[in-house]
């Protein structure tokens, strides 16, 4: 089982069918067993998928969840960009409950440390992922009624 299966997921999801597809994110959860260095990539993406939808559905409290074992993965291994993974699926979820306190601070923490990273591991995804944080740290200034810091943030995001 590996990434035909994710694809698969992927396609129920996209479709709506999310029972179909949480069904099959577990069941390739399941299917990888203990996680390794060459497995680790396939099990955040299914904890990713999985914490989507139970935001999607309004269950976040499982979705943060699923985002909490991406950041073990994460520290587990080392792994910076899947511990910036979870810190921006987090902030894009506080962000969508209009939680802008704690989109603020995650946004923030997230934003730190995609600065830190290697950009040529991690080019665009991390560029994509800086462009998304300091869109959802203005949105978040904004709602705070703190205008000129957040054009400071949607300055950034345009560079």
């Amino acid at each position: 089982m590996g990434k035909k299966q994710i694809h698969k997921a992927v396609l129920f999801y996209s479709s709506g069918n999310f029972d179909t597809a949480v069904r099959l994110y577990l069941k390739i959860i399941n299917a990888i067993g203990p996680v390794d260095s060459l497995n680790r990539s396939l099990m955040s993406q299914a904890y990713a998928a999985l914490g989507a939808m139970y935001s999607q559905i309004g269950n976040k409290e499982r979705a943060f969840l699923y985002f909490e074992k991406i950041a073990d993965l994460g520290r587990n291994f080392s792994d910076t960009f899947l511990m910036l993974t979870s810190l921006h699926n987090k902030a894009v979820t506080w962000s969508n409950y209009n939680y802008s306190d704690k989109a603020l601070s995650t946004a923030k923490e997230a934003l730190k440390m995609v600065q830190s990273i290697d950009e040529i591991t991690y080019g665009l995804d991390g560029m994509k992922k800086q462009s998304e944080l300091t869109g959802i740290i203005a949105i978040a200034l904004i709602q705070q009624k703190q205008p000129k810091e957040a054009l400071i943030y949607s300055k950034m995001r345009l560079q």
